[in-house]
């Protein structure tokens, strides 16, 4: 049965049905409705306005024990939901779908990697350090550093940007603007700078910008030489370029050398391999000018000699007044004409006592019988005064064919072991076909192909209270969990029978129901709770008031750099490396250049100088490594603690060969500084331009420290030359 009531807004009105049950309501509106299920009558009184509280009234009976923290887990796990419904959580690490890492555990440097929904993967193969990024891989596998561009209009790039601060670059070659360095093992073990390139500045004048490309490689005693240099001209529009080093070195050119001006030289050879020929040829007209001074006049000197060089037997030389001298025959086919004389003899005087033509045709005709002659035959003929001179065809081409070339090319081609490449020589039209492997194909799995491999690894397995199915059509997997039903009322498997369940200490001390304090308090993750005060439960969905540390999945940090590259620092905080930054597709590196923790020769760090000259006014007997002092001449000469003139004035250590650019206070590293260990005095040397870690002995030496050793592995010193000295007596 059904009553309304009407009442006035904010009256009490009590319902009491016939089994005795009370229920009161405040209304905040003028109608009530209360329903009985019981067919009994209802009795609905208005009241006034309420009155005063009465006394309490019995405790009533203890409520069922509700739901609380899931027991079990371990350290450092963390309470997860599981799903919407109320109370469904676990212990457990924070999952990458919920805003964790998924590890409890970080490498430290090592460049964090995402791997789906699974745990983020500290990279052992990809490591940040002080400004070092560093990609390493097993001697099986091939480190790649893999720039690639998916536009259609700009292909990648690679920039080496050097801001120094933004007051511009050094203009010396001290300060490279970039370093690629390739380094290598010998036979010791020891890591070795193999080849190295470099780019400084030649001119940092803003719109007069020059610079300079450097390519250097090991001479052969572990130091480095410049191989080739390009350099910004001194006008506009100009490159120079330096190539090879020594002269005694050789650079080879496969085809033609066009040159557009000048070639020169200070010193070099001009020949032809053993059984070649060197021709000098020319589409039209060749002309060959020697001129010794270059000054624009006739040639002052010509010399041709036989072999040995310039120490073989001169056959042929005319001098700077245009007089000529011959070591061998003097051949001629037509007339000669003789101004002044000839061995001594005026040729003019001779015309009273000239010999008959007989006589003339015969003394010549003997001088042209049984001589010996190379590619020219000749004949007296008696009988008319005549020499016939048959000249072999030197004209005759005598390279090889084009058809002999390819063959002989093709066969290098032939036969060999290529790796991602194949060679055919096509005999036919005399080309060469070069295929090389499509390296930039993808062969990530599709995504196709991952779900059939993860699904075949839910197929076929043994699984306990779980059922997997692998859904090919939409590439998902179906986990089914078998219910576990419990049911007090009867026995089987999988219920408990009422008669099983044991009695359970249902006595309490004290008032539940009033009970303020538990007995013991207990801890709920790791906070002791005594049921003083309320618990906050974290709604799902929700951030959470506290960080989450790198030990219990999260990243145990609240903020982290604008486009920082995050790098793991083991149990403690995700770092977001401020020098190292990856925003709109471009990786930018910042920070100091450190000495890298190898036995790299010719690296020095410091305060470094360029001025003066070489020993004798010669950069070129400068060598890196070496001690060298300034003299009065503002040349620095090799540093000899033999004298005081030579070892008391200015010190500094030459940073490269062939170049006035020294270090005066710093590191350096060198393969001379061998024999030294950390920590030894050094002094300067009485073997010139050497530093020793003996001081001298001898009378008149000069004993005075220049730095010491501080680390005899590498081979590194610090220079720091004393202001004080001894002169041994």
């Amino acid at each position: 049965m059904s009553v309304s009531v009407n009442t006035t807004a904010g009256n009490s009105v009590s319902v009491t049905v016939n089994d005795g049950a009370s229920i009161s309501f405040t209304s905040t509106s003028s109608s009530i409705a209360v329903t009985s299920s019981t067919p009994s009558s209802i009795s609905v009184t208005e009241k006034g306005p309420k009155g005063d509280t009465g006394a309490t009234g019995a405790t009533g009976a203890t409520g069922a024990t509700g739901q609380g923290v899931p027991a079990g887990g371990t350290a450092n796990q963390v309470l997860i939901k599981d799903s919407g419904t109320d109370y469904d959580t676990s212990w457990g690490t924070v999952s990458v779908a919920g805003g964790g890492t998924g590890s409890t555990t970080l490498t430290d440097n090592a460049i964090l990697v995402g791997n789906g929904t699974n745990a983020i993967e500290a990279s052992s193969n990809l490591t940040y350090d002080g400004g070092t990024l560093k990609l390493t891989d097993s001697d099986t596998g091939e480190p790649i550093v893999l720039v690639e561009s998916t536009g259609t209009l700009n292909g990648p790039q690679l920039l080496l940007r050097h801001t120094n601060g933004g007051s511009g670059v050094d203009e010396t070659e001290t300060t490279p603007i970039g370093v690629i360095t390739f380094q290598g093992t010998n036979s010791g073990g020891s890591q070795k700078n193999f080849a190295i390139i470099k780019t400084f500045a030649e001119e940092n004048t803003t719109n007069q910008e020059g610079g300079i490309l450097v390519f250097q490689v090991a001479a052969h005693d572990g130091s480095l030489k410049d191989g080739l240099k390009i350099t910004g001209g001194s006008v506009a529009s100009e490159v120079d370029v330096t190539i090879a080093k020594g002269h005694n070195s050789f650079t080879n050119i496969a085809g033609d050398l066009v040159v557009g001006t000048d070639v020169v030289s200070d010193s070099c050879t001009l020949r032809a391999d053993s059984d070649k020929v060197f021709d000098i040829k020319g589409d039209s007209t060749v002309r060959l000018y020697i001129d010794a001074d270059d000054s624009g006049t006739d040639a002052q000197f010509l010399i041709v000699r036989g072999g040995g060089g310039p120490s073989g037997t001169q056959l042929f030389s005319v001098d700077e007044s245009g007089n000529t001298a011959s070591a061998g025959n003097l051949d001629v086919t037509g007339n000669i004409t003789v101004s002044g004389t000839v061995d001594g003899i005026d040729i003019a005087s001779l015309a009273s006592t000239q010999l008959t033509t007989e006589q003339v045709q015969d003394i010549v005709g003997a001088m042209f019988s049984g001589n010996t002659e190379t590619r020219v035959s000749a004949t007296y003929q008696d009988s008319d005064g005549t020499i016939d001179l048959v000249v072999d065809d030197m004209t005759a081409d005598t390279q090889l064919t084009t058809e002999q070339v390819q063959d002989i090319v093709g066969a290098m081609f032939s036969g060999n072991t290529e790796t991602r490449i194949s060679v055919t020589y096509e005999d036919s039209d005399g080309t060469i076909d070069f295929v090389v492997d499509d390296m930039t194909a993808d062969t990530q799995l599709s995504t196709e192909q991952v779900q059939d491999i993860v699904g075949a690894m839910f197929s076929g397995n043994t699984e306990t209270r779980i059922s997997a199915t692998y859904e090919d059509s939409d590439g998902t997997i179906d986990l089914v969990v078998d219910a576990i039903p419990v049911d007090l009322t009867s026995d089987g498997a999988g219920t408990i029978h009422a008669n099983n369940v044991p009695t359970l200490n249902q006595s309490t001390t004290g008032n539940a129901a009033t009970a303020t304090a538990l007995a013991t308090a207990r801890a709920i993750n790791g906070v002791n709770f005594d049921g003083t005060a309320a618990i906050t439960v974290t709604a799902a969905g929700s951030t959470l008031s506290d960080t989450v540390p790198v030990s219990k999945g999260g990243t145990g940090a609240t903020s982290l750099s604008a486009n920082g590259v995050l790098t793991g620092g083991g149990t403690a905080a995700i770092t977001s490396e401020s020098d190292l930054t990856f925003t709109s597709g471009t990786l930018t590196v910042t920070g100091q250049r450190k000495i890298p923790s190898t036995t790299s020769s010719g690296q020095f760090y410091g305060d470094m100088v360029q001025f003066g000259s070489g020993p004798s006014g010669v950069d070129g007997d400068i060598e890196q490594g070496k001690l060298y002092y300034l003299d009065s001449s503002q040349q620095w000469e090799e540093a000899d603690a033999d004298a005081a003139s030579t070892s008391t004035g200015m010190l500094a250590l030459a940073i490269v060969d062939d170049s006035a650019r020294f270090l005066v206070k710093g590191l350096a590293r060198h393969s001379s500084f061998a024999g030294f260990t950390t920590g030894d005095v050094l002094y300067v040397s009485g073997t010139a331009a050497g530093i020793t870690k003996t001081a001298p002995t001898g009378s008149g030496d000069i004993v005075r420290i220049v730095g010491y050793c501080t680390d005899g592995g590498n081979r590194e010193i610090y220079f720091d030359p004393s202001k004080d000295w001894v002169e041994l007596s």
